[in-house]
């Protein structure tokens, strides 16, 4: 008994002790989406145990298959079987990388595709479920006053041609949720129907791709983001997100800054909240404000829960006794300070507003008037040597003349 206890730990031991060592795994999705007659990628990363070292392809052998040899990578080599010729491509550079993903173009039909990699005599495989996709368009938002009917129409379209969603199938259904909430507020199916307090579905038209929920009058505990979810069997899950809002925040400022370098630029900021009931006023501990320079993800300048941070040293904040503009001030200003600008701004239920200014540093000394300043110099002088060759001209002219008339006066005599 202790013999055979022994020889089972040492199995073990020696099965995990060479898995850590090759520790080959294979990573698919288990469901991608496919348009009828466009193309497709398919994605398959392999990893090996020991990340430092590149990828050993004459140790890498690959297979795809739908139950038949779609493409296969032996000895440095991508064959690809008949039926498939033209139709996929992957990149023999990826796979030094881990990367085994296949193309495949021109898909027409729902499949079961698998992804077979053997490295150094271990074998893994990850399979795919190739379905096609349900398209959920649904307005970005939707801005409405408390009290307020309010509705969202949305429509679902197929991503094949030739297949017909039938409505009336116990598998087709809709579904509604509120932010992170993962029990839906309203549901839709042939066996299930049902509501939340306030909220409607249309269906009317949903043999023809379209609903609606509707707000029968919104609340303050409305506000938020609502996914919207179409089910439907052999197609992806499709799905839009759409946000129904109490206002916008509006945000302005000039378009454009010029200073010279050494100089303080200042970006002036004016804002307000916009709703159909006017502007109310603004709580500064509800307040988010982000300043950014170009597409730099980094912001300068933060303003969060009523407290600011200045990321940059050179930033200065000044914001009025109201609270509705404030100035953002870069201090000695140098020539890479150049570029667009962008001051965000966000409130609870209201949609973000966001402005961009382009500041212009110029070298000290050059400005930037429409003529420079020596030619408030130069002119003058060039206007009286040229008024006084013009009177000098015309003085010689007239004592030309003069002699002239004197000498046919003579002649006369």
């Amino acid at each position: 008994m202790f013999k055979l206890i022994r020889d089972v730990l040492v199995i073990l031991f020696f099965s995990l002790f060479f898995t850590s060592i090759c520790g080959l795994k294979v990573e698919s999705p288990s469901e991608v989406g496919f348009v009828d007659g466009k193309n497709v990628s398919l994605p398959c990363i392999f990893t090996v145990n020991d990340h430092s070292e590149p990828i050993d392809l004459s140790k890498l052998e690959l297979e795809w298959t739908n139950g038949h040899a779609i493409l296969t990578y032996k000895n440095g080599k991508i064959e690809t079987s008949s039926s498939f010729k033209g139709r996929v491509m992957m990149n023999e550079q990826n796979l030094r990388n881990g990367d085994a993903s296949l193309i495949l173009n021109n898909v027409t039909e729902v499949d079961m595709l698998t992804c077979i990699v053997t490295y150094n005599g271990e074998t893994r495989r990850d399979t795919i479920i190739l379905q096609y996709k349900l398209f959920v368009h649904c307005p970005k938002f939707i801005v409405a006053s408390p009290g307020e009917e309010s509705t969202f129409t949305c429509d679902f379209s197929s991503g094949s041609r030739g297949v017909q969603i039938f409505i009336d199938s116990p598998a087709f259904s809709i579904e509604w949720n509120k932010d992170s909430n993962k029990h839906p507020i309203a549901r839709f199916s042939k066996i299930d129907e049902h509501y939340m307090d306030g909220l409607r579905m249309s269906m009317s038209k949903v043999h023809h791709g379209t609903f609606s929920l509707t707000f029968k009058s919104v609340k303050p505990d409305d506000y938020g983001n609502y996914t919207c979810k179409v089910n439907y069997p052999h197609y992806i899950q499709g799905s839009a997100v759409t946000a129904l809002y109490k206002g916008h925040v509006m945000v302005k400022s000039a378009n454009t800054v010029e200073v010279t370098t050494g100089d303080n630029s200042n970006f002036i900021y004016t804002f307000s909240l916009d709703t159909q009931e006017g502007s109310p006023s603004i709580d500064n501990s509800l307040l988010s404000i982000e300043f950014y320079k170009d597409s730099n993800k980094n912001p300068l300048y933060l303003f969060q829960n009523g407290e600011q941070q200045v990321l940059d040293e050179r930033m200065r904040i000044s914001r009025n006794a109201n609270g509705d503009s404030f100035i953002l001030i870069l201090k000695n200003v140098e020539f890479h300070h150049n570029g667009t600008y962008t001051c965000t701004m966000c409130y609870p239920n209201y949609k973000e507003g966001s402005t961009s200014t382009i500041l212009l540093v110029r070298s000290e000394g050059i400005h930037n008037e429409t003529f420079p300043r020596w030619t408030f110099f130069i002119v003058p002088v060039l206007l009286f040597l040229l008024g006084t060759l013009v009177v000098l001209h015309f003085h010689k002219r007239n004592k030309k003349i003069l002699r002239m008339l004197d000498g046919q006066e003579f002649a006369r005599e």
